[in-house]
């Protein structure tokens, strides 16, 4: 360890100068004097800076713990992952023995009792599909044009098998006006697939009637002075630039086609799917808006010109019928749909222990264990399940815990127990240069000790967190024990481990095999917002205290996200690195001084040698 006492002046020489902005045209090398000006004046600025270091020492001392801090925070966070894996139920699981995975998959939550079970006799739940009944498809070909389902279905009826099959539906709209926000030629009707009566534009002086064209070829070709095109999409692309704050006023009629299909969810409840869709938008959208709703899958197949549909639910949902009912002539007439040609929508059966039950869905859940019928089991075949306590699994994370919560005691200890060392602090720039790296290093060990010494933030969470895990957890239901020595964890009795916690392996897994629940219950228990810690589960407990500690530590000591303003440590390292620099600029200002003097006396003994050799030449 290299120790140093006091900073000699010869290590300090240029430090002072180069540091404190020193004026070279100003500085001078003593050449009528034959002083060593630079050298004076270094240790002149080194007594003058004494104040300078003191603040610098101040502001590494307010970095250190800083970043103390956040090295708790961060240890303490990892220790909160831990404690919030405890706090989930789904945590202290069970383990499944499955014959035949392939047939069954078996998922027990930690609720599920131990138990075995027999599976056989088994056929899929299924979800009901259905697809358009022409056997020649919903489209034909014109000439060499055929139908395209990502195009406007306006535009397209030609193409249906039978274009009249399409029952729109139509709707007027009267003087509907739009104002003008910025220069343009192209802008949009609230509605597409329109015909529009009439179109004008209205500048603040006049208004203008313009001839309203839906064939490109006939706008091109027109010569009129004031035109519009109207396309499909209801766009409004005028020969002639609108101006801003100009109004758009427009009425036409416009085509939708009524979209009315109604399916059923698990609980046998009707879920319509019913909405307008403009002439505007494709097959392609319009079917895929209808599976936005969720209960069904629609595609169309350009191969076969057909439109298929599924529920995506399995099972007979609708005990009075079929799962998918086609309201609108939409489906009926121009998909082709027919509700009597549905096919599956069967619930799954299965023997379960010798009795025979149904269910919509191939995966159902009894007694807090989730079974999913991956296929079918013939009454030839019996698939075996067994469901028994993870003790292993249980027993791995309430020591994953322990483990975790040992550490973080045990640095946030070595933290607060380590007191500041007074014969080390932080180094000076000038004391750096004469250490090496390796010095400064150690050095710097023994300076940062102690910046969390006896902290209160840190000291008041260990006290809590031994009383989050000695204190009975009261109020527990169901359960068999109510502190965590019932279970064979206890705290060393050595005292200098301060508090570490020790687990009885053979005392655990007993007591996990024994009482699953009760050890879950232990720690569990309760509510993280209940308004007294005696009623809740120890992780429920640690996981508040934790959290606490953390956003505390936050507001003294922020993150690296934060500026500096935003938390406590932050706002003093800006004020100390206010106070040095404009201590800096006074050091600057005291420098300049000092080289102005010598170079005044320095001056005054050139002009005394001058007036010497004018007056020993005249003599002589």
């Amino acid at each position: 360890m290299a120790t140093i006492s006091s900073t000699s002046s010869s290590a300090s020489s240029n430090y002072y100068l180069l540091n404190t902005g020193s004026n070279s045209a100003l500085q001078v090398s003593g050449l009528a004097s034959g002083i060593d000006v630079d050298s004076i004046v270094n240790k002149l600025m080194a007594a003058e800076s004494v104040p300078l270091d003191t603040m610098n020492q101040k502001l590494q001392l307010l970095e250190w713990k800083r970043d103390d801090y956040r090295t708790m925070s961060t240890q303490l966070s990892t220790l909160l992952d831990s404690v919030n894996t405890m706090t989930l139920q789904s945590s202290y699981t069970k383990a499944a023995t499955v014959s035949d995975s392939t047939k069954v998959t078996v998922t027990p939550a930690s609720g599920a009792n131990n138990a075995n079970y027999t599976i056989t006799n088994a056929t899929l739940a299924t979800v009901a599909t259905n697809y358009s009944q022409a056997s020649n498809g919903i489209a034909t070909s014109i000439a060499t044009s055929s139908f395209d389902s990502s195009k406007a279905l306006i535009d397209q009826a030609a193409y249906l098998t039978n274009g009249s099959s399409i029952s729109w539906d139509s709707h007027t709209i009267t003087d509907e006006t739009h104002s003008v926000i910025a220069d343009g030629t192209a802008f949009n009707l609230n509605n597409g697939a329109a015909t529009a009566s009439s179109i004008t534009v209205d500048d603040g002086t006049a208004t203008t009637n313009y001839s309203i064209f839906t064939s490109q070829v006939d706008y091109n070709n027109s010569s009129d002075p004031n035109k519009v095109l109207v396309d499909t999409s209801g766009k409004l692309s005028f020969n002639n630039k609108i101006v801003k704050g100009s109004t758009i006023t427009a009425s036409y009629d416009y085509k939708t086609v009524n979209v009315d299909l109604t399916t059923y969810n698990s609980s046998g409840q009707a879920v319509p799917i019913q909405f307008d869709a403009n002439g505007s938008m494709s097959l392609d959208s319009i079917l895929q808006k209808i599976n936005s709703y969720g209960t069904v899958n629609s595609f169309y197949d350009s191969a076969s010109q057909q439109v298929a549909i599924s529920t995506t639910n399995t099972g007979n949902n609708n005990s009075s019928g079929q799962e998918m009912q086609f309201n609108s002539s939409f489906f009926t007439n121009t998909l082709k749909l027919n509700s009597a040609y549905e096919q599956g929508g069967n619930d799954a059966t299965f023997t379960l222990n010798g009795m025979s039950t149904t269910r919509h869905s191939n995966t159902f859940t009894i007694n807090n264990t989730t079974f999913t019928l991956n296929g079918a089991i013939p009454s030839s075949q019996t698939v075996t399940v067994g469901i028994a306590t993870d003790t292993d699994g249980m027993y791995d994370k309430i020591k994953s815990f322990v483990d975790t919560y040992n550490d973080t005691i045990s640095k946030i200890n070595d933290m607060i127990s380590t007191p500041s060392d007074r014969d080390y602090q932080p180094l000076t720039s000038a004391q750096k240069a004469q250490m090496s790296d390796t010095d400064i290093t150690n050095w710097n060990e023994k300076a940062r000790q102690g910046t969390l010494y006896n902290d209160n933030i840190l000291t008041d969470a260990l006290s809590t967190m031994r009383q989050n895990i000695y204190n009975v957890v009261s109020g527990i239901t169901g359960g068999s024990y109510s502190q965590l020595a019932q279970i064979g964890i206890t705290t060393s009795s050595d005292y200098t481990e301060h508090g570490k916690l020790e687990i009885d392996e053979s005392k655990l897994r007993a007591a996990i095999s024994a009482d699953p629940n009760g050890v879950m219950k232990l720690f569990t228990s309760g509510s993280t917002s209940d308004s007294s810690t005696s009623t809740q589960g120890i992780a429920k407990r640690m996981y508040t205290t934790i959290n606490n500690t953390i956003s505390q530590i936050k507001t003294q000591a922020g993150t690296v996200s934060l500026a500096n303003n935003q938390f406590f440590i932050g706002q003093s390292i800006n004020e100390l690195s206010d106070q040095i620099s404009t201590f800096q600029d006074h050091l600057k200002t005291i420098q300049t001084r000092y080289y102005s003097q010598f170079t005044a006396m320095e001056e005054a003994i050139q002009q005394a040698n001058s007036q010497a050799s004018y007056l020993q030449s005249t003599f002589s």
